[in-house]
């Protein structure tokens, strides 16, 4: 959240004008309570204007970060799950809708980059390392992992899975079935954990929308690999959505961009049917 709000930060004032003039200081602090709950607080002089200044800098002070218990490269690395594929801007979010894109329908597939994958299952592996040695934080950097691992099989998963539909590769059809029950287990293992954070964290007031989205995910999923099965039992014929050429998300047709997006909405990262 902190190289998040620093980066937005950033972005914003940016935006506001190009010529750089005395840099004024944005300062955002880390407060911890007595009691045990930590707010951050974000201001600059003259607070109404902070967005209209030209210059600007941006001061994280670690001293502050550090009042929450957790050391400062750790705090900031929460954000790495977003910073894939030579995305630099932290307001883009491929850990949200890469989790949430249709393994078969696959609106977000002409978004995969290559090797991304792979730093995934590095993150898993620092956050997991991370979830160890924190005693008071170790369920967030746990609930990191386990997504991490879920997107290390799922990234590429709607990729893989309709090249090796579409070139009739029957052995690489089986291997991809096998993708499917590990992001299926991962996802469970995801579930669990965000679940345990929910309720640490929050009233169970609004959870029933997770298990709308997260036990959604698990079924997509299930379905997609048990017709997967089906076909390569010769049960069924054909798999019409895997047949489907995409398209680029952004609306270039067969010229694909892979400029990374901004996707927040879940009702419309899963379906480009209506869901209302």
């Amino acid at each position: 959240m902190l190289a998040f709000i620093s980066v937005a930060s950033m972005f914003a004032m940016a935006a506001c004008g190009s010529k750089k003039k005395d840099p004024k200081v944005l300062t955002i602090k880390v407060y911890k309570a007595g009691y045990g709950d930590t707010f951050v607080h974000a201001w600059k002089e003259d607070f109404e204007n902070m967005y209209a200044e030209e210059g600007y800098k941006i001061e994280i002070e670690e001293s502050n970060v550090n009042m929450t218990g957790a050391p400062f490269e750790r705090m900031m690395n929460t954000d790495s799950p977003n910073y894939v594929g030579g995305n630099k801007e932290g307001f883009r979010n491929p850990s949200k809708y890469m989790v949430y894109n249709d393994p078969f329908f696959g609106w977000f597939d002409t978004q995969v980059k290559e090797n991304v994958d792979k730093q995934y299952r590095s993150f898993a592996r620092r956050f997991t390392l991370y979830a160890k040695q924190s005693e008071e934080f170790g369920y967030i950097y746990d609930v990191l992992a386990k997504l991490c691992r879920l997107l290390s099989y799922k990234y590429d998963l709607g990729v893989r899975v309709r090249a090796a539909y579409q070139g009739g590769d029957r052995v690489a059809l089986q291997a991809v079935v096998a993708d499917f029950k590990k992001t299926e287990r991962a996802a469970e293992a995801f579930y669990k954990a965000f679940r345990v954070l929910w309720h640490k964290e929050n009233k169970p007031h609004g959870f029933e929308v997770q298990d709308l989205r997260l036990g959604g995910l698990l079924q997509r999923l299930k379905h997609c690999r048990e017709r997967l099965e089906a076909y390569l039992r010769g049960e069924e014929e054909t798999l019409p959505e895997l047949e489907e050429v995409l398209l680029d998300f952004w609306g270039r047709g067969l010229d694909y961009c892979k400029d990374t997006p901004c996707y927040p909405d879940w009702g419309l990262i899963v379906t480009a049917n209506q869901l209302r």
